[in-house]
């Protein structure tokens, strides 16, 4: 018979059994976290003071470390897409580039307009515009324009060029830019020499050219090839020619030397008397660009224009990223100047 002492008998030893098997009123999967978190409470110990101070004391950066972390462009790998005569690349958004022979800046995202200032200042109004509208992988494609024009009193003349640029980034040290031209030239007037001396403090000694009437236009194509040592230093050849040319005037007119555009009035004219070679070292610092080579032109000394130049550049992203990694680097500096060792 089940008897109230019994029961009481019964819950006492159905309590025991519990706890001999780790129960305690939680569920199952709580009794194993429990189980799994009560070894790692055991092992589980305080660091000494000694020990802590021990575990603090690490190695100082030395300014001989610093200096070599130092951001320098010679030490910084190549920018593919830093030029922007030869290639199809333009400024950046913002970008300002003041040179010898072009002042451009980038008025927007791949587009950039700019203007010869010393011609501009004898008299020569000019302005050019280039825009990069595609970009497929390691490839840009580029259109440009450029206009010149040139009045006097009883003389006027204009030469304006259009074509398409296209680069390729072959790799991290080497690209190549392949860029056609077709452009249009026209004299009419009598051409005073004088005015044109005058500009340059030189005393006229030509006089006038009088009747002139040509009208003349041509297709022309250029060659590029960039090796890039490193951010700063690059080697550059460039080719280029005159491959096809028609004087609208039949050759009668008769323009001054200092006038014709590739001999274009010559009747033995070819592609051999109108071809320019240079290799150049560029230069390219924090803001300043640098410019120099030699080559083999015809006319003569018509490779001069493309082989030397000297620029500023400012502005822009890729030139305020480069600003913000020498800024973090002087304030490393700074930082290890308080409590850096001088090391070895």
């Amino acid at each position: 018979m089940f008897t109230p002492l019994n029961l009481l008998a019964a819950c006492l030893a159905f309590s025991q059994a519990a706890s001999a098997q780790g129960w305690s009123g939680t569920t199952g999967d709580e009794v194993q976290e429990d189980a799994a978190i009560e070894p790692a409470s055991q092992d589980f110990e305080l660091l000494s003071s000694e020990q802590m101070a021990r575990a603090a004391a690490v190695p100082q950066v030395t300014r001989t470390q610093i200096d070599w972390l130092r951001p320098r462009l010679r030490k910084l790998p190549p920018n593919p897409r830093a030029q922007v005569d030869y290639t199809a690349y333009t400024l950046d958004f913002g970008e300002v580039r003041m040179g010898l022979s072009n002042t451009q800046i980038g008025v927007l995202p791949r587009t950039q307009v700019g203007t010869n200032l010393p011609l501009n200042l004898v008299g020569i109004q000019n302005a050019n515009i280039k825009v990069n509208p595609l970009r497929l992988g390691r490839m840009d494609l580029s259109l440009q324009g450029s206009g010149y024009r040139y009045t006097q009193e009883q003389f006027a003349a204009q030469y304006w060029a259009v074509g398409p640029t296209v680069s390729a980034v072959l790799s991290e040290r080497w690209g190549m830019h392949l860029g056609a031209q077709y452009w249009s030239v026209g004299m009419r007037g009598t051409f005073s020499a004088g005015e044109v001396y005058s500009a340059f403090g030189l005393v006229d000694e030509l006089g006038l050219f009088p009747n002139i009437a040509y009208q003349g236009q041509a297709a022309s194509a250029r060659l590029a090839v960039d090796y890039r040592l490193n951010r700063r230093d690059s080697f550059v050849v460039d080719l280029s020619s005159v491959l096809w040319m028609q004087d609208a005037t039949g050759g009668s007119a008769k323009v001054p030397a200092m006038l014709s555009p590739y001999v274009a009035t010559s009747d033995d004219w070819s592609a051999r008397n109108s071809y320019r070679a240079t290799l150049a070292y560029q230069m390219d610092m924090k803001r300043l660009s640098l410019k120099a080579g030699v080559g083999v032109s015809s006319p003569s000394y018509l490779w001069l224009l493309t082989s030397f130049e000297a620029s500023y550049r400012f502005g822009g992203t890729t030139k305020a990223d480069e600003r913000r990694q020498r800024s973090s680097w002087r304030q490393d500096k700074r930082s290890q100047r308080k409590g850096g060792s001088d090391g070895p």
